[in-house]
């Protein structure tokens, strides 16, 4: 092998290790450090938001006869949430809902977010029996602080309007875009 192949192996070598400087994506690269920029930090916001309003609905609605709803409960992290609205199970197992939760610090967390959630957001639709999720959360002003647990951790801090929809179907052998919407006004897909 000569001097200038083994340059042009070198230098092939030293740019597959450095990646490129300008992929800053949710892949998290940029530069070689790995960062969760805003788009990342949103979907996984959007995300906590999903998966806390579950977890609340598990603790403190599941299993709750059908009608008028009235509940304060303390929340997974410190906080409350007041849950005002109404809720139906129909005979063949599906769950409809038409919530206002009054969150008050309401801190949650899991593996990708430690967050907590101060403002009104209502949630409507349906879930259950053997369809998919047809509900939305939506919040003209909904507060968001603390930590998505992504690469390089970044905070969140913000106060805006939310508007999800949550189409997960157990029983799809693909979950890609079950979770759609905006935050701040920026896109949110998972």
């Amino acid at each position: 092998m000569n001097r200038s192949s083994c340059s042009l192996i070198a230098l092939g070598l030293v740019l597959f290790a450095c990646g490129s400087s300008s992929d800053s994506s949710t892949t998290g690269h940029s530069g070689g450090a790995s960062r969760c920029d805003q788009s990342c930090r949103d979907n996984e916001v959007g995300y906590a938001i999903d998966n806390t309003m579950w977890l609340l609905w598990n603790e403190n609605l599941a299993g709750v006869p059908s009608g008028s709803q009235d509940k304060t409960a303390a929340c997974p992290l410190g906080g409350t949430v007041h849950v005002t609205g109404t809720t139906c199970v129909a005979s063949n197992g599906i769950n409809t809902l038409h919530l206002v939760l009054d969150l008050q610090n309401c801190g949650s967390s899991s593996t990708y977010f430690s967050l907590a959630f101060t403002g009104q957001l209502s949630w409507d639709g349906s879930f259950g029996g053997t369809s998919g999720n047809a509900v939305t959360f939506q919040s003209s002003s909904l507060q968001v602080s603390g930590t998505v647990k992504r690469y390089d951790q970044p905070s969140v801090n913000e106060t805006c309007a939310v508007s999800l929809t949550d189409t997960y179907d157990k029983n799809s052998t693909s979950q890609i875009d079950w979770l759609a919407g905006e935050i701040c006004g920026r896109p949110v897909l998972q």
